[in-house]
């Protein structure tokens, strides 16, 4: 899978030594030192041209950036600690560790419970105490938890005893500490709900590679649409979703040259012409189009062979097919009909703002 970054593996034994001080760095509350490091080695790279290797750089510092949480906390009197905040959700359970270094919360992040620990807090926070503080250099001297963990005495004379490290496990009920205890809550809440999205994303994506006959599930689909007002001011909208969830950094906007009035099929065809005078830009699983028989088949001979491509029609919902005289029809509730028409909405909303915008702009000017 190409994921362990290990000497053996992938780097050499050097760069593997720099980014286990890296992440022991983060881990120790230093995360702003962290990414300066690898904002140099980013630049370093892209001077040499090495653009693959910036990119992955850049990959580790984005994934940094999301589990770091830089809040001024404000208090004198707020020593470095942990958090830990318990919740579940139709049979899930996730504990959020928030890590606070010199008054700021540094990171924040998820461990996600199964089985027996999934429905009960007490255990749950008493399991995880033991598991995650195994070496001192990773034992707080406070550890908050949102609900006091089985034996949480027991906890604090083990830890003594094992690590040489005396903690105080508590949970807050006022004040700054409890604020922070129900930040933790709230991150494992947003977690659980995240990961639940991700479960229906997938349980569409493969719902509609069957529904369609893709010969592989859609990491990519590019959705379609066309936003005008008689013959003025025809843009186009292309939205990408990537995993089935809205990839809003890889939207696109297309001004439609020439007079076409509303000819949408031939609008349609423009705009799906130039995306694929763009190698550079990742090749779709899918092309979904707004539209019907006509947009469909004005747009597949701009197609690159081998990319799918359909059109789904507001009428009655259905989905036009290349190789099919007629439309698929999905049940109203489908997984695949759902998710394609999250796609389409979501493109037709991006375009239209585009639309919107270039007419106020001329309402201005004029």
């Amino acid at each position: 899978m190409r994921k362990c970054s290990a000497p053996c593996r992938m780097i050499g034994r050097e760069e593997y030594a720099a980014r286990v001080g890296q992440a022991c760095r983060f881990l120790a509350g230093q995360c702003g030192r962290v990414k300066k490091e690898l904002l140099s080695k980013i630049k370093a790279k892209s001077r040499r041209m090495e653009y693959e290797k910036a990119a992955e750089l850049r990959d580790i510092l984005t994934a940094i950036e999301s589990l770091s949480v830089p809040q001024d906390l404000s208090s004198a009197t707020l020593e470095d600690m942990d958090v830990l905040g318990y919740a579940s959700l139709e049979g899930r359970a996730d504990i959020t560790q928030l890590k606070v270094r010199n008054k700021k919360v540094v990171a924040v992040l998820h461990y996600p419970l199964k089985g027996e620990y999934a429905g009960d807090s007490s255990r749950s926070m008493k399991a995880f105490i033991k598991q995650q503080y195994t070496t001192k250099d990773l034992v707080p001297k406070r550890i908050l938890t949102s609900a006091y963990p089985e034996d949480g005495k027991l906890l604090e004379k083990t830890l003594l005893e094992t690590l040489g490290v005396k903690v105080a496990i508590a949970r807050p009920f006022r004040g700054q500490k409890y604020k922070l205890s129900e930040m933790a809550v709230e991150n494992s809440i947003h977690q659980l709900a995240r990961e639940r999205n991700e479960r229906e994303s997938t349980r569409g994506l493969n719902s509609l590679r069957k529904a369609i006959g893709l010969s592989k599930t859609p990491a990519r689909i590019e959705g379609y649409d066309i936003s005008n007002l008689g013959e003025k001011h025809t843009v186009g909208g292309m939205v990408v979703f990537t995993d089935g969830c809205p990839d809003k950094k890889q939207y696109r906007r297309f001004r439609i040259r020439g007079e076409r009035g509303q000819d949408d099929p031939g609008s349609m065809a423009e705009m799906i012409r130039r995306r694929f005078n763009h190698p550079e830009w990742e090749t779709p699983s899918l092309i979904l189009l707004d539209g019907g028989k006509a947009q469909l088949n004005a747009c597949l001979k701009h197609i690159p062979g081998g990319v799918p491509a359909a059109a789904i029609a507001k009428r009655f919902e259905e989905i036009h097919l290349p190789a099919r005289t007629k439309p698929v029809r999905l049940a109203g509730n489908s997984p695949a009909l759902l998710l394609l028409q999250q796609v389409r909405d979501e493109a037709h909303r991006y375009s239209r703002a585009y639309h919107l915008k270039k007419r106020g702009k001329e309402f201005i000017e004029g």
